[in-house]
């Protein structure tokens, strides 16, 4: 069994829910289905925007979610996976549902799960909309847990969709190649429903309007050049404009041209549910200001003289060339540290190359469960493919952050959630505060630059 973080109160329900986990992703909607229906469909009460995507799903679900409450709607947030607990995949208005709340919850539908055999994930998707729906939410955002035409968020009914990115990831469950991982996520095209896609490639974006033509979904590409950067400030966050009404000048916590692309989505999106609906009206710079996830190029506050510390959670080839990319930008000529470990069904591809240009080091870790890569084949593949940059091994994810503090260069933190959730309490024992306060927002919108 998989627990991501020690900063998780293994209470009898969140056992009850990790002992759901099967060893094996399982794809498929009727359980699902199943398990909605015993709770009283609760998923056609509340509408429905649907994230699918490579990279970028939860930057995005949390920008449509934050455009919705700008409007003054009430909104609800799915999104995976967590850093630290269970309960922030499920929010309202932004903020985790309190754990004695959703520990009732999980009780009162123990039978109902337990009945329809629904998996973890399975299950998660239910009670957030059961949880939703029973809060009067105005709208809930989902972000899909893998692929999009058999993940379990497919079975609730969307009146806006969205795909971000298409890169290389889970090939050995959704396909070889990027045709066949962007059938899966357009898979979560409907008849009548728009779709909003960021696609670049244009095989991709022909596969995409064929199969939304074959839908009758209809679709909506990004348009390009659509983003524009004027600056990007470590911990102060980035400012951009977008060529959307409302979108002139902004300011968001994320770093990076593909969050520009991925609150451009959100906009688009965010406004065809208001527009359609007739209540509210988006105000684009209090939502891209207020939007946060932990997690995302994230500068952890300092402590005693210890070196800049970022926390990343790019888990692919073209996360982690972008997240390198940015930390370029901002690092200047400082060459850092990189603690780098994944689980074994990712990747390293061309980001090894970037790497070899830029880190002072990369400590080969691995996160501490039964999915984790060996990193011992992890440092050598980044040896054969760079052979003049310098890799260590060290198995235990908290010793490598040590040892990689020790240089006194900036240290990158990259790859899993369950990397993040394994060394964030470690640090947070360090200062003697809860893990949560490491990656809290590091300002509020009211306190954003202008």
């Amino acid at each position: 069994m998989d627990l991501p973080s020690p900063a998780q109160a293994f209470t009898p329900e969140i056992r009850f829910l990790y002992d759901l986990q099967r060893g094996e992703t399982r794809l498929g909607l009727e359980t699902t289905r199943r398990l909605l229906q015993s709770l009283g469909s609760p998923e056609r009460q509340v509408p429905v925007v649907h994230v699918a995507g490579t990279n970028g799903k939860g930057s995005t679900t949390a920008y449509a979610a934050a455009m919705l409450q700008s409007a003054g709607w009430r909104v609800g947030r799915f999104t995976s996976p967590h850093l630290l607990s269970v309960e922030e995949r499920v929010c309202i208005d932004g903020v985790p549902i309190e754990a004695s709340a959703f520990a009732a919850r999980v009780r009162e539908a123990r039978p109902h799960i337990e009945r329809s055999g629904a998996s973890f994930f399975e299950a998660m998707t239910a009670l957030a909309a059961w949880i939703f729906a029973d809060a009067g939410v105005d709208a809930a955002v989902y972000e899909v847990g893998l692929g999009g035409r058999l993940d379990a968020t497919n079975a609730l009914p969307a009146q806006v969709s969205i795909v971000t990115s298409i890169g290389h990831d889970h090939e050995a469950i959704l396909g070889r190649g990027l045709r066949a991982i962007c059938s899966e996520k357009l898979g979560i095209a409907r008849p009548g429903v728009p779709l909003y896609a960021a696609l670049e490639r244009r095989d991709l974006v022909l596969l995409a309007r064929e199969h939304c033509a074959r839908q009758g979904a209809p679709f909506h590409l990004l348009p390009p050049q659509l983003v524009q950067v004027h600056g990007l400030e470590l911990g102060g966050g980035m400012q951009f404009s977008l060529a959307v009404p409302g979108g002139e000048r902004l300011w968001t916590h994320f770093l990076g041209a593909h969050y520009g692309r991925n609150a451009a989505l959100a906009v688009l999106a965010a406004t065809e549910l208001v527009e359609r609906r007739g209540a509210g009206r988006i105000d684009v710079p209090r939502a891209t200001a207020s939007a946060f996830l932990p997690g995302r190029f994230q500068l952890l506050p300092q402590w005693k003289g210890s070196p800049l510390l970022i926390l990343d959670v790019a888990h692919n080839p073209e996360a982690l060339r972008s997240t390198l990319e940015v930390a370029q930008a901002v690092l200047g000529s400082a060459r850092p540290s990189v603690v780098l470990g994944m689980l074994r069904d990712k990747h390293l591809g061309g980001a090894s190359e970037f790497l070899r240009g830029f880190a002072r080091r990369v400590w080969v870790t691995a996160p501490a469960v039964a999915r984790a890569w060996e990193p011992q084949e992890a440092a050598a593949e980044l040896r054969a493919s760079a052979p003049d940059l310098e890799v260590e091994i060290e198995a235990n994810a908290v010793t490598a952050l040590d040892r990689a503090r020790e240089a006194g260069a900036p240290v990158l933190v990259l790859g899993s959630h369950y990397l993040a959730g394994e060394v964030l309490p470690h640090l947070a024992a360090e200062r003697g505060v809860p893990a949560r306060d490491l990656v809290a927002a590091p300002q509020s919108a009211s306190t954003a630059p202008a």
